[in-house]
């Protein structure tokens, strides 16, 4: 797997492409994240995913952010046993914060990293203010002559699930299916990291806050 970052040059080559944070790469990740290499595979492209670093949540709040369920380097781990074969990391800060979703659409899904099929959640916002939305993609989809697919939530126990929004009560559940996924890919050092953190997140929480919304949203951001 490659893994780039920085400014982006125009693409030599087309790609099939996610974008989110991935943090804690859990099953609405890894569904978005297997249907992007499969559609690689079929349309003889790339497979790419676009994240984030740091993490939007921690440029904004500051030392307030919660704590991330997987480190850097075990979410790229994660990332290259699922098959994917370019990550593209960006800087998220007060420049990137301030980009329209425009800009992005132009410079970075197109220009940048070539898109030939985008995969993302109906609830996905971007640029700045969170100006932009599936409905954006769609028309730019449309102009720029790329593929635009929604990804179906993804449940667990009935509820849509998102890495920064996992109630208490279904942490061990959610990690022992993370270790099903990460047993066949051989990724148990991710793993045992994985485990401690939700461990750790889990025994923060008090009763009263694990009625959290659960969702796929890939990432949005505020200026």
């Amino acid at each position: 797997m490659v893994v780039t970052h920085g400014s982006l040059r125009s693409a030599r080559g087309r790609t099939t492409l996610t974008i989110g944070n991935f943090d804690g790469v859990h099953r609405g990740h890894r569904a978005l994240i297997e249907r992007v290499v499969a559609k690689g595979r079929e349309l003889r492209v790339s497979s790419c995913v676009l994240t984030f670093e740091p993490h939007p949540r921690e440029f904004f709040a500051g030392d307030a952010a919660p704590a991330r369920l997987t480190r850097l380097h075990d979410k790229l781990e994660l990332l290259k046993a699922a098959g994917v074969e370019r990550v593209h990391l960006v800087r998220f800060d007060a420049r990137f914060a301030a980009m329209s979703a425009a800009h992005f659409i132009q410079d970075v899904l197109v220009r940048g990293l070539a898109v030939a099929w985008l995969l993302v959640g109906r609830d996905f916002r971007f640029g700045a203010k969170r100006q932009g939305d599936f409905a954006t993609l769609e028309q730019a989809a449309r102009r720029y002559g790329f593929a635009l697919e929604a990804m179906p939530d993804v449940s667990y126990d009935g509820e849509r699930v998102s890495s920064s929004t996992v109630p208490s009560g279904c942490s061990a559940r959610l990690t022992r299916s993370a270790a099903r996924w990460d047993a066949a890919r051989g990724s148990a050092a991710s793993l045992a990291f994985r485990r401690r953190t939700l461990r750790s997140r889990s025994s923060r929480r008090s009763p009263a806050s694990t009625s959290w919304r659960l969702k796929t949203s890939a990432v949005g951001w505020r200026a």
